[in-house]
């Protein structure tokens, strides 16, 4: 037996039920029972229980309602692991409940029921509401199980902090230090530092140990066996021997919330940087810069930026082609309408995402229509699509603490981003709001349950737009030779017959995976659990002049993969 509706999010307080007892028209499934005797209709039929309704005019719609669903096909029943396809065979209405034969039982797995009515056109209107028009059960809720189930919202164990050790002392000073800075935390009750106390006997004696095993692990001999090399171009060399190719890991990469004023919008192009919080002033006379630094001063803050990002799309031509526009978006559409969007919680409290969520409903009419002047919502005229479409990012962030209300307290881990899969608009027949459903791929499931709204605060969390990917690195243009004021001639370095190493002056190349044409189709999961091995330095060469010139592009190998006259 099942009690509980399929909303899209999940809801200890169903505020909304009472309003569909109250309700003249809508209806909704209250429950499911699963017949188990007599022994031939085990588990083969389904009572189907209903809402009561408080009002007569509500009685009158359901008695239309159910008289429809036992003359017209309007149940299904979908789900199921091992046994899927389970067909309906009969629906009869018995008393004020319907009861549906199904063509065979079930497996332990999670089935759906739903139903699909609509008004034949003669007697009472009636509907179904979208939220209770179908309801989750299984066909074993009564048979007694041996397995000992682990609760779905198992709390994982905090990790003990590893204690801190300086993987780069190599020498002598540098051990002691070591072992006098990790001392404490073994052994707290040991303060005597003295050179004739036993403890700084032995730490000295392991620091000259320690000494002299790392000069002979610096051999140059080493180097020339697996099982002692310590450096990686040493490893590599190895390892291709015997066909093997190391990679050379990856490139940090984020996603950046950029935030619009009220009706601004943008595209961000890809190739823009983004530096880390700058805490002093660029320049001693100007006061610290705002989010967007002036062109002039970007290469006195690429200085003082510790780190530097850069941003890029997953399609790396083009982001879509607008026929209506005739023109191709290049980088990432930003609007201020995605800032920060509402999350329906379908006029209930206490309500949360629940984990493995793949759909939610927000507030608004935000899905992309191609059919309207700039791809927006009916009457709104832009001149580049913004909204919402099937390829897009989306965060789903808790912005204040469930139980304080606090937005200090809230769970920075409450953040998770999925890759859109599905957008279509929808309303709300209870209060007509006119929502958006979002849905994303399995592998992008909610990992954790996120709280949409509680009886004290209506806004706990919601979902923002406004994504852009970004790679850790940034690019440099360096000419050849190596001094920079001065720029070869057109006929570029003349060389003959001789090779040329380019040296590179600022290093090291960040890598990045290679992004496909059919990216789009992939949820952030795939995209991420992309073989490691097939990352590529981001390097090119393009000979002088760029526009009339070639540009050469890194290859794993010239025996792989590579036709005689490739750059």
């Amino acid at each position: 037996m099942s009690t509980t509706s399929s909303l899209p999010v999940h809801c200890d307080d169903e505020a909304r039920r009472a309003l569909i007892q109250a309700h003249d028209t809508l209806q909704g499934i209250d429950y499911i029972e699963v017949v188990t005797a007599p022994p031939a209709d085990n588990q083969r039929l389904l009572e189907v229980h209903f809402i009561a309704n408080t009002t007569a005019d509500g009685e009158r719609s359901l008695e239309a309602l159910l008289d429809a669903l036992a003359a017209q096909d309007g149940v299904e029943i979908t789900g199921g692991v091992r046994i899927g396809n389970i067909a309906v065979e009969e629906v009869t209405r018995i008393g004020q409940h319907l009861e549906v034969e199904v063509s065979q039982p079930g497996d332990f797995s999670t089935y759906t029921l739903h139903i699909q009515a609509s008004d034949p056109g003669s007697g009472p209107a009636f509907a179904i509401d979208p939220p209770y028009a179908q309801v989750q059960f299984s066909f074993k809720a009564g048979c007694p199980s041996q397995f000992d189930c682990r609760p779905r919202c198992e709390e994982q164990p905090a990790w003990e902090e590893a204690p801190a050790i300086d993987y780069m002392a190599k020498d002598y000073e540098s051990f002691r230090q070591a072992l006098l800075d990790l001392a404490p935390a073994l052994v707290p009750d040991w303060q005597e530092h003295h050179a004739a106390d036993l403890g700084m006997v032995l730490v000295e004696v392991l620091s000259h140990v320690g000494d002299e095993l790392s000069y002979l692990q610096d051999a140059v001999a080493n180097e020339a066996y697996l099982e002692t090399a310590r450096q990686r171009i040493s490893v590599r060399r190895h390892a291709r021997l015997i066909d093997y190719q190391m990679h050379d890991g990856l490139s940090a990469r984020t996603f950046l919330h950029v935030e619009l004023q009220e009706t601004e919008s943008i595209i961000l192009p890809p190739g823009t940087p983004v530096l880390s919080t700058i805490d002093q002033s660029i320049r001693q006379e100007q006061p610290p810069h705002d989010t967007v630094i002036d062109e002039h001063l970007g290469s006195a803050a690429r200085r003082l930026a510790d780190v530097v990002f850069e941003t890029f799309t997953y399609l790396p031509l083009h982001q879509d082609v607008y026929p209506e526009q005739n023109s191709v978006v290049r980088g990432v559409p930003l609007h201020a309408k995605l800032n920060e969007i509402a999350i329906h919680s379908w006029a209930n409290e206490e309500c949360c995402l629940a984990p493995g969520a793949t759909s939610a409903d927000l507030v608004g009419n935000l899905a992309y229509d191609p059919s309207v002047s700039g791809g927006g919502p009916p009457g709104v005229d832009l001149n580049n699509p913004w909204w919402l479409k099937p390829g897009d990012v989306l965060l789903f962030e808790e912005i204040r603490d469930p139980e304080t209300g606090r937005t200090a307290d809230a769970n920075p881990e409450h953040r998770q981003v999925v890759r859109l899969t599905g957008v279509e608009t929808v309303e709300d027949p209870l209060t007509g709001k006119t929502l958006t459903r979002v849905r994303w791929k399995p592998e992008d499931a909610l990992e954790f349950s996120l709280c949409v709204r509680t009886d004290e605060y209506e806004t706990v969390s919601v979902a923002r737009g406004n994504l852009v990917p970004a790679d850790h690195g940034r690019t440099l243009r360096e000419w050849h030779p190596e001094n920079p004021n001065v720029r070869p001639d057109p006929e570029g370095i003349s060389l003959g017959d001789r090779t040329y190493r380019f040296k590179l002056r600022e290093g090291p190349l960040s890598y990045r995976l290679p992004v496909g044409e059919d990216a789009s189709v992939n949820s952030l999961q795939e995209l991420s659990r992309e073989a490691i091995e097939a990352s590529m330095p981001q390097v090119r060469l393009h000979t002088h002049p760029i526009s009339e010139g070639f540009t050469w592009e890194p290859v794993r190998s010239l025996l792989e993969g590579s036709d005689p006259f490739d750059l």
